[in-house]
């Protein structure tokens, strides 16, 4: 069958008889695609599924019950690249929460040390295919979709349980396929896991630590002003205004306090008045505020722990876990983070129970790391 081919499915009859059809299928491969890059309020757009050598698209923005087709999976075995992006997306826009075992393809390509871990390139290398990536980018919230988004969404899916299988067996053959279904595990359950946003924080984008207090309390109020304009358009932030230019912008209106935006040159080409209004509105509130109310920088926190004996400790550390990464072909960041090691560093853990409750570290990880971070530790205190 040609991998182009697929059934879409955009009413409840169609999404029944495709519940059937998988009932008694124990793997699935499935993908999503969203419009992050296109709205505020990002959604789940298209799901593609193929099993059996046979495409569906999902069209959730039909009027189809998404939910019952979810509930189905949870019996299945998914096949996933990147997973945790698509169980969170779903997780966003129906509530899922999925509660069987994954196989995801990324997880398994970088655990085998492959350099290059995007789909694409897997594809690539084991069955010789170019994918088209021209339309990845795309809005998929519109409709109708292209025939070339149509074509792409199909090919996320459909070579995806074939490439499991050759991942599994080279798994199998470097005996780590036991690592690689704890490491699914965990991304399963980190996706259940609302992810913190502190708002009062957030506006403190890339780069804001060149700018001096004084510059600040403008990129706060201009940052507050973009995510008003930015909900009320249903707009990724940045196309109402770039993080480069909100930067830009602070640092003129430091030294022009009385002017307006409208005297700063260069502003996007798609700003109104009614644009202007608002943002100086902001600007001069901000103009307005004592020199106690201007946000600071932020100072690293190390929690009153963190002194150059212990900078040296994860040193020491990171340079041990890193010989044991490249015996077994690895990046360090896959088997332990720094941040990982700054907690060992500075609680001295001496069991495997310890290391554990201290890190949250993969049994795996724990495993390969123990003795090798033992020894460190040991060393250490007897200087």
């Amino acid at each position: 069958m040609d991998s182009g081919h697929f059934t879409y499915i955009d009413n409840n009859k169609a999404l029944t008889e495709l519940i059937n059809s998988f009932k008694d299928v124990d793997r699935l491969a499935i993908d999503t695609e969203a419009d992050s890059l296109h709205s505020y309020y990002e959604k789940t757009c298209l799901i593609q599924l193929s099993f059996n050598e046979e495409n569906f698209l999902i069209d959730p923005l039909a009027d189809v019950d998404i939910k019952s087709f979810l509930e189905e999976l949870n019996s299945k075995e998914l096949i996933l690249h990147g997973g945790d992006y698509d169980l969170r997306m779903m997780r966003q826009s129906y509530g899922f929460e999925f509660e069987g075992r994954v196989f995801d393809t990324m997880l398994a390509a970088q655990l085998l040390g492959y350099e290059r871990l995007g789909l694409a390139a897997l594809l690539e290398k084991h069955f010789d295919i170019k994918l088209n990536k021209s339309v990845q980018r795309s809005d998929w919230s519109r409709r109708p979709l292209s025939k070339e988004q149509l074509h792409y969404a199909t090919y996320d899916t459909y070579y995806l349980e074939n490439l499991a299988e050759k991942l599994e067996q080279e798994l199998r053959d470097a005996n780590r396929l036991g690592w690689f279904r704890e490491h699914c595990q965990h991304m399963v359950n980190s996706t259940t896991i609302d992810k913190e946003v502190n708002r009062e924080e957030a506006w403190r984008v890339k780069g804001y630590n060149d700018l001096h207090p004084a510059q600040l309390r403008y990129l706060r109020a201009i940052w507050h002003w973009r995510e008003k304009i930015a909900q009320q358009l249903d707009v990724p932030p940045f196309k109402v205004m770039r993080s480069e230019t909100m930067m830009r912008m602070a640092k003129w209106k430091n030294y022009h306090p009385g002017q307006g935006a409208e005297e700063f040159k260069g502003l996007p080409r798609n700003f109104n008045f009614d644009y202007i209004h608002t943002l100086n509105e902001n600007l001069f509130e901000a103009d307005a505020l004592a020199k106690s109310q201007w946000p600071e920088k932020r100072k690293k926190r190390n929690n009153g722990t963190y002194t150059p004996e212990n900078r040296h400790l994860v040193d020491k550390l990171k340079d041990a876990c890193a010989k044991v990464a490249d015996a077994n072909g690895l990046p360090l960041p896959v088997i332990v983070s720094r941040h990982k090691l700054s907690q060992i560093s500075t609680k001295l853990p001496t069991s495997v129970e310890e290391l554990s409750e201290v890190t949250k570290m993969q049994k795996w990880q724990v495993e390969l790391l123990a003795d090798t971070i033992f020894k460190v530790i040991k060393n250490y205190k007897k200087k």
